[in-house]
């Protein structure tokens, strides 16, 4: 009977002690809590914030949720558009014209260290730099489609050749066709 008294006792005890545990982690939550919201006033008292939602869009890479398949989607359509924009765009320094739409990042066959047509100025030179720039962060993004296709025209970015500017142009052309890629980022799986 003594056995049974102590254990009740024992019992109590660990359930009194369970419950102030619970009430000390109620209140750190609550105080983190109160502290996260205080950080953020005063962050955003400091600071120039556009939302305080989830993110969707930085840097170039869009970030959607998709309801549908109950995961997060990121893409870089929005900076693809913008790139194209600016090629085709009377008003651009860069611009091109209309920018033909292409099946694949380069022509089948396509062998750039063996082109000989005439070598790229310095003004033309800095042009091929600045698109190949632009491919480059759209590999660094998510569009990995076009990361061989990148990384054979990036060699020649010290001493271009006409051919080479038409090759980074073609890979502008694959990603105006193909500019829905995107990838899921799915957790549940």
């Amino acid at each position: 009977l003594a056995v049974l008294a102590l254990a009740r006792m024992s019992l109590r005890h660990r359930e009194r002690e369970h419950a102030a545990q619970e009430a000390r982690i109620g209140d750190a939550q609550r105080e983190a809590a109160f502290n996260q919201q205080r950080f953020l006033a005063a962050f955003m008292k400091s600071f120039s914030v556009k939302s305080d939602g989830p993110p969707q869009y930085y840097l170039g890479i869009d970030y959607n949720w998709s309801t549908s398949e109950n995961t997060w989607v990121v893409s870089c359509n929005t900076y693809i558009k913008e790139c194209l924009r600016r090629l085709e765009s009377k008003d651009s320094p860069f611009s091109i014209g209309t920018l033909y739409k292409k099946d694949v990042p380069l022509p089948p066959g396509c062998h750039p260290e063996l082109d000989e047509s005439p070598l790229l100025g310095a003004e033309g030179t800095q042009q091929y730099q600045t698109l190949i720039g632009m491919l480059q962060w759209a590999v660094t993004i998510g569009r990995f489609d076009i990361a061989f296709a990148v990384s054979s025209l990036s060699r020649f970015s010290a001493n271009p050749r006409e051919a080479h500017v038409a090759l980074a142009l073609h890979t502008f052309g694959y990603l105006k066709k193909h500019n829905n890629r995107r990838i899921v980022i799915n957790s549940h799986s």
